[in-house]
């Protein structure tokens, strides 16, 4: 199902997988953050991917997991946290978290790629794409099927991709023969992984199959060159990466 959101005047397409950290090879911004998505950007991404946790009060936040071990020195739940808390946390490398609201004020006109990572932030995450009448330049995707179509019924006009249920749907329909064009009525593209346990999502036939239905193929994470024209080569649209600053400029 062809979306604007695909229009590109690319052969393939580049979403960075929050943003970028490295500079000079060295870590040197935070994940999901404002500097690393303006990096990404200013290294050759044409798409952002975040990911949306929620505040206490339902805040849109765009945060990977649930909890600030990892990337941080505080720890529990961020949903534990009220905005007002979580815009004084600071970072390993001393940037902060940004809300999804922020994010689209700041970059009014890039594509961005949403992953629903919390139930509790979709009303504000609708809430905010429609404030910023940005439905025709986001993605709406989550791993969990229920939260991406509820996310998805408040921003009609969004771009999506599938949940990992629909997604195991689609390779068993189009390994078996059947059905393959009505589920991919749902989805304007597959951002997948090369593999799925023992399934492979990377044949040629796989990727023609879905093609021939005008979905597009786009891989994650994919960091390694030769990889990524390996799947270019196949007729992967594009990937997700975490290194656009080695491999936009020799695949754009």
């Amino acid at each position: 199902m062809n979306h604007g959101y695909l229009d590109s005047p690319r052969d393939f397409k580049i979403f960075a997988h929050r943003g970028l950290v490295y500079q000079n090879d060295l870590v040197t911004f935070d994940e999901n953050t404002i500097p690393a998505f303006a990096n990404a950007l200013a290294c050759g991404a044409e798409y952002l991917e975040l990911d949306v946790q929620a505040s206490h009060e339902g805040v849109a936040v765009v945060f990977h997991d649930e909890t600030l071990n990892r990337v941080s020195t505080h720890s529990g739940k961020l949903s534990e946290r009220s905005w007002y808390e979580i815009q004084k946390i600071r970072l390993l490398n001393g940037y902060v978290i940004p809300s999804l609201d922020q994010v689209l004020e700041y970059f009014p006109t890039t594509k961005i790629n949403i992953d629903v990572k919390a139930t509790a932030a979709i009303a504000d995450l609708i809430a905010t794409i429609n404030r910023h009448k940005a439905e025709h330049r986001v993605l709406i995707t989550s791993f969990d099927e229920h939260r991406r179509k509820l996310a998805l019924a408040g921003c009609p006009g969004a771009a999506t991709s599938p949940s990992a249920i629909l997604l195991l749907r689609i390779k068993l329909a189009q390994t078996l023969g059947f059905g393959l064009a009505k589920l991919l009525k749902k989805v304007n593209v597959l951002q997948i992984p090369v593999s799925y346990g023992i399934l492979r999502l990377d044949s040629p036939k796989f990727i023609e199959s879905v093609k021939r239905h005008g979905v597009e193929v786009v891989y994650w994470t994919i960091n390694d060159l030769a990889e990524a024209k390996r799947l270019r080569d196949l007729g992967a649209n594009g990937i997700v990466t975490d290194r656009t600053d080695l491999l936009a400029k020799s695949l754009i």
